[in-house]
């Protein structure tokens, strides 16, 4: 793979240590206010680190919550 990209909770943390030992760069998303122990942990080897809300994560780059575009024109 070119690429391990994590969401978070228990089912993203073996993949991304097995990324990293694998070499592969890992991505992760942290799509609440407050950060759970598997991106908090993944974090810290992460080629990229990507929040929902602003301030969450040092480092990180708050790029919001990836929805469909049906979901974001209800909204206008």
């Amino acid at each position: 793979p070119s690429v391990c990209v994590g969401f978070g909770g228990y089912p993203a943390g073996p993949g991304g240590i097995a990324a990293r030992l694998m070499k592969v760069p890992v991505v992760i998303h942290e799509q609440n206010a407050v950060v759970g122990m598997t991106n908090r942990y993944l974090a810290k080897f992460s080629a990229r680190v990507l929040t929902a809300f602003p301030d969450v994560l040092d480092g990180a780059e708050c790029v919001g919550n990836p929805i469909r575009t049906e979901i974001d024109a209800v909204g206008r």
